[in-house]
């Protein structure tokens, strides 16, 4: 009977066991899921400041472009190929706009007939044909309508945004300007300071680039042109290489999840990267803290049902 006794407690400790585990491992699972559901909310909200971001300023610079093709001695130049006339009417309107406006960067004017007319930004480069590096810029020569994309180009891989030029009704070529998506990363940090942002080009837009001792080199398939100092190279490489979730920790206390949010052309081809990492610190912080406390639990729950065992059987063993 003693030996019935014992097999039936055994077997309902284990049970209460098994139920307790299963228990503890439901919560850690409901704990990661609340983790990620942390982390997706995360790259939602940054997702969706880069876009709005993104809209701002393509607003702000069309605004700008309008002024241009609105002026009519600007465009009477450009008609006319005065080059020179052109790039002394705007020189201290361009230079005024570099300084006051960080993410400008390109000021350019393109023919009809697919070659550059004046970049403002280097007024000795010109009449070089465009038509099979720059999609973006033939889509408007093709529909004569305004657009803007990221786009690589041999200045670098740029947001632009594009304006058509008309000269008594008649379509002439396009003007646009170009912003360097560094300083967009830099103007979204500041926005949210607890989010860091970079941007990296991938191999392809390196190949394009006019002077490429002017870029970073991450590794043989990436570059920046301006670093981050809350990056490094290898911290970008991991994040890049990586499809999971990736905790950058900073001074041995901070947490940082990345994300990787691909830049596409307007022909939907990868020019790069923008890489964000927001602070993950106190998420973080509560997963382990809810960790700890349920292998202390199941510590704790193992320990009382060897106890409760070892009583049980100790009085069993007396009768």
């Amino acid at each position: 009977m003693k030996k019935q006794y014992k097999v039936l407690i055994i077997f309902m400790y284990m049970i209460a066991i098994s139920a307790s585990i299963f228990f503890v491992t439901d919560r850690y699972e409901a704990n990661i899921v609340k983790r990620n559901a942390q982390f997706s909310e995360n790259v939602k909200n940054m997702n969706e400041m880069l876009n709005l971001n993104i809209d701002t300023w393509s607003e702000y610079y069309k605004n700008y472009l309008l002024e241009l093709t609105n002026d009519e001695k600007v465009v009477r130049l450009f008609a006319n190929q005065e080059r020179e006339k052109l790039y002394n009417l705007l020189y201290n309107n361009y230079f005024e706009m570099l300084e006051e406006e960080p993410t400008f960067q390109i000021l350019h004017f393109h023919n009809s007939n697919s070659t550059s007319f004046l970049r403002m930004h280097n007024k000795d480069k010109f009449g070089d044909n465009l038509s099979n590096v720059r999609p973006l810029i033939e889509n408007v020569h093709t529909n004569h309508k305004a657009t803007y994309s990221f786009e690589s180009g041999r200045y670098g891989g740029s947001l632009r945004i594009v304006e058509p030029v008309f000269y008594k009704e008649k379509y002439i070529g396009a003007l646009e300007v170009g912003l360097d998506p560094s300083e967009i990363a830099r103007s979204l940090e500041e926005i949210n300071n607890d989010v860091h942002f970079q941007f990296v080009l991938d191999k392809n837009s390196i190949n394009k680039l006019a002077d490429k001792s002017k870029v970073i080199k991450v590794n043989d398939n990436y570059a920046v042109i301006k670093l981050n100092d809350f990056f490094t190279s290898d911290i970008l490489i991991k994040i890049l290489h990586n499809d999971e979730i990736v905790l950058i920790e900073k001074n041995n206390k901070e947490f940082y999840a990345s994300n990787v949010l691909t830049i596409n052309d307007y022909k939907e081809k990868t020019l790069g990267y923008i890489i964000g990492a927001f602070d993950f610190t106190l998420a973080n912080q509560e997963y382990d803290i809810s960790l700890l406390l349920l292998i202390l639990e199941i510590s704790l729950a193992i320990v009382l049902l060897i106890g409760l065992i070892f009583i049980s059987n100790s009085k069993i063993n007396l009768k």
